[in-house]
């Protein structure tokens, strides 16, 4: 049993999701419908957003994915507790059980692929998928971020990943530009932050220098290779900063 459906736009998102409006618009948001299901005591409300394209749908998925189950519903989803998240083409999508009921779990879980099949269908492409190097990445790890990466308000389309080296669990990134020159642009202007904020020295790594910062023991490594910026950001470890950094850079065309 469906109660009737709401639509929302920019506009008025904020009366739906007063306090997280704000995100979803930075990642392009176009349209909200949403519905409560019910089915005895168990009560499911849907959430259906139109992301507006299929990376910024991928962005707003990655920006909220938590811990929780796998599941192969969308292009990417998984479960946790009572609820289920996903993104498919344009569309994040989210299923939120009332109660957080393993029944309500199941009653969610049956609502997915119905969700799924009335959406556009096919695999769209997200291209930053395929830039890490795939030693050492965790599973599903890999992020988007349309504006304002690593807190840098200048900083915009970057990839995200997480590393595990060793014990230590690295975070890595990785943005590419139509030109070297604009590469070396955003590496220019990330040295001059990591500069005010700590020790900057010169490593190499084949053919690419890596700039590594000692923030009072969080390190930071960051280099430009071709069209790509990228690095690892904030690493408890020097050694498994050092060499994760290394592993990206010489991933890169």
């Amino acid at each position: 049993q469906a109660q009737a459906p709401q639509s929302f736009g920019p506009d008025n998102l904020y009366e739906k999701i007063d306090g997280r409006a704000e995100a979803y618009l930075a990642y392009g948001f176009e349209r909200l419908e949403c519905a409560t299901y019910t089915k005895g005591k168990d009560s499911v409300d849907l959430f259906v957003y139109d992301m507006g394209s299929p990376l910024q749908a991928f962005g707003m998925y990655t920006s909220e994915r938590g811990e929780g189950k796998a599941l192969s519903v969308g292009q990417q989803g998984y479960q946790a507790q009572g609820s289920l998240f996903y993104w498919q083409q344009r569309y994040y999508v989210q299923l939120v059980g009332a109660n957080g009921t393993t029944a309500e779990a199941g009653f969610a879980a049956k609502l997915a692929p119905q969700v799924a099949s009335k959406l556009p269908s096919g695999t769209a492409d997200i291209p930053g998928l395929k830039w890490f190097p795939a030693a050492g990445l965790a599973a599903d790890s890999v992020g988007y971020t349309r504006e304002a990466a690593l807190g840098q308000d200048w900083l915009k389309d970057v990839y995200t990943a997480k590393y595990r080296e060793g014990e230590v669990e690295v975070e890595a990134f990785l943005a590419r530009r139509g030109a070297p020159a604009e590469a070396a642009e955003l590496l220019q202007r990330y040295r001059e932050f990591l500069a005010s904020s700590g020790k900057l020295s010169e490593l190499k790594a084949g053919g690419t220098v890596l700039y590594l910062c000692d923030q009072n023991g969080m390190f930071d490594v960051v280099f430009q290779k071709g069209n790509t910026f990228g690095g690892v950001s904030h690493v408890e470890d020097r050694q498994a900063a050092v060499a994760v950094a290394t592993r990206l850079a010489e991933g890169q065309p």
